[in-house]
């Protein structure tokens, strides 16, 4: 057992050494030979790697960043300031999602739909919201 030290500060570099963490996990599939990629699931082993201070550099969540961050070219993170930052931060991943799509999740029953009257499932969707003065 290893006791570590959390540092509770959040940086762009941490920032992206977990989504990186996080990538690895929705990457994962049970029918590879990865050994390691099981424990991307972990998102304590994720914390322990991304926030410990004394964590030491063979240990497993250790291993495991070092193995996200080279997956997803993160490489030396301080050094490579600028245009690789950028290119990283749009890289677009997952399905994409059309227009229509997206108008109809934000018009839902939890978002501007709530308010407008579409979705009559909620209290304050009854209420009368026009001509409204104060």
């Amino acid at each position: 057992p290893v006791s570590v030290t959390i540092d509770t500060e959040l940086s762009d570099d941490k920032l992206k050494q977990l989504f990186a963490w996080v990538k690895c996990a929705f990457d994962f599939d049970e029918n590879s030979n990865d050994v390691y990629g099981y424990y991307y699931n972990n998102m304590e082993l994720a914390i322990a790697a991304v926030f410990g201070n004394n964590l030491p550099k063979d240990s497993l969540p250790a291993t495991l960043l070092a193995r996200a961050i080279k997956s997803e070219g993160l490489g030396k993170q301080s050094a490579g300031r600028g245009s690789r930052d950028k290119e990283w931060e749009e890289r677009l991943i997952g399905d994409p999602i059309g227009k229509r799509d997206r108008e109809s999740a934000s018009l839902g029953a939890m978002g501007a739909a709530q308010w407008t009257g579409r979705w009559m499932t909620r209290p304050h969707s009854l209420l009368d919201v026009k001509n409204f003065t104060s």
